[in-house]
């Protein structure tokens, strides 16, 4: 019965942490990590999730629990939010024993790298068409924004420091683009800077920020917000310094 409840809150906790690593919201993490809880028979459940650590208390059999999970990274992965929710709702309506949960915790299915890089790349490039660019800027933004990923990628493989790596993928897009430019100087410089930047741009972190804060996470959103724009500022920092050499 023991080991059952350090599964029920190592399983709660394990699906929150996920929750917020894929880049969802703090109270998505904090009902998914509840509704577990509750479904397992907890009582006095308390949650506590900010941007980079969950609390968890609660009493199980008897017995009561607590557990702290530190989150220093973050991402996007809607794949996981909607696990995360999957196994939430399964354990809640009794389709999902604990461990089948675990097991479906495990579940990642992640996209090889280069198919990441790729699709990802493709994705950005065209992006440059809303900033002035066409179809002769669609190749070098393509171009850009792969080493930019690539970079990216490399350096998460190393743990390496979100904010640096950022800025120095911002570094090497714009001196990918001034490379094209004065290779082809009839393209626009700023359609493929803007193609190759945008995988980086924080548009999710800025979204948690204000929907943590309305939702009344004040912490987490605050938290989010300094994130986003602390990652602003870097890939601003980034393109500015090569561009003023």
């Amino acid at each position: 019965m023991q080991s059952e409840t350090r599964d029920c809150v190592v399983l709660a906790t394990g699906v929150a942490e996920r929750m917020l690593r894929s880049g969802g919201e703090a109270y998505r993490a904090e009902e998914c990590c509840e509704s577990i809880l509750r479904a397992c028979g907890a009582e006095n459940i308390s949650v506590v999730t900010i941007t980079t650590a969950i609390i968890v208390s609660a009493d199980i059999d008897g017995r009561h629990r607590t557990a702290v999970v530190s989150v220093k990274s973050r991402g996007t992965d809607l794949y996981g939010i909607e696990r995360c929710n999957s196994i939430s709702r399964g354990i809640c309506e009794g389709r999902l024993t604990v461990e089948q949960a675990f097991e479906e915790l495990k579940d990642k299915r992640v996209l090889p790298p280069w198919q990441q890089l790729l699709f990802g790349a493709l994705s950005a490039a065209c992006f440059s068409f809303v900033f002035g660019g066409g179809f002769k800027e669609l190749p070098a933004a393509f171009v850009a924004a792969l080493i930019a990923n690539t970079f990216i990628l490399l350096s998460d493989n190393i743990k390496s420091n979100n904010f640096i790596s950022t800025m120095f993928a911002c570094m090497i897009t714009a001196a990918v683009a001034r490379l094209f430019v004065w290779i082809f100087p009839s393209l626009n410089q700023e359609a493929i800077i803007v193609g190759g930047i945008v995988s980086v741009l924080p548009g999710l972190a800025i979204t948690n920020a204000l929907r943590n804060t309305i939702h009344g996470d004040i912490i987490s959103g605050l938290a989010r917000g300094a994130e986003a724009l602390l990652t602003a500022i870097v890939i601003a920092a980034g393109v500015v310094i090569v561009l003023s050499i």
